[in-house]
């Protein structure tokens, strides 16, 4: 299936493209803003996404008929993700590369450190906490070294914090 867009349903380049659809037994969809077009003519479905009026002042470019056009397949889409009842899951792994599939895929045991630990005495400096996680940070693609100390770092607000000792009852400089 094709779905293509036009507001005039005019347009010389596209016949091109319905000649070799129409070879290759590729059902047309239209969206015009010229239901009585060639490109209407040539389409199995047609959708009307004229408008009134365009905001170009001149009507001379396209606006809010390509606005009308979006809102029209936005909501095709979504109609179709219905009928067929595709979920997060399947879109996931349809784009995993993506930042949405990322985020439904991506897992803690992914990204976090099972072995190797970066660990110190609880009565070290808490700069040398600092460095040890932004030495393992370097060695890792996910991790950054903030985010492992940010809720100690918000208790402490004296300057003393950098040169006095840890006294966290964990002594992990671990991810979170």
């Amino acid at each position: 299936m094709a779905i293509l867009l036009s507001k005039s349903g005019a347009s010389d380049e596209l016949f091109a493209l319905v000649n070799q659809l129409k070879r290759l037994g590729v059902p047309i969809i239209a969206l015009t803003g010229d239901p009585d077009s060639a490109l209407a003519r040539q389409s199995d479905v047609v959708l009307d996404v004229s408008v009134t009026e365009e905001a170009c002042p001149e009507t001379l470019a396209p606006t809010a008929s390509t606005t009308a056009a979006l809102a029209l397949g936005d909501a095709l889409a979504v109609t179709l993700l219905e009928v067929k009842g595709f979920r997060r899951e399947q879109f996931a792994v349809l784009h995993p590369g993506g930042t949405l599939g990322r985020n439904l895929l991506l897992r803690v045991a992914d990204v976090m450190l099972a072995r190797d630990v970066p660990m110190l005495q609880p009565d070290r400096p808490m700069r040398e906490c600092v460095v040890l996680l932004a030495e393992s940070a370097a060695r890792s693609r996910w991790w950054t070294p903030w985010a492992a100390w940010s809720g100690s770092s918000r208790r402490a607000t004296s300057p003393a914090l950098w040169s006095g000792r840890t006294t966290s009852s964990t002594s992990r400089c671990a991810r979170s």
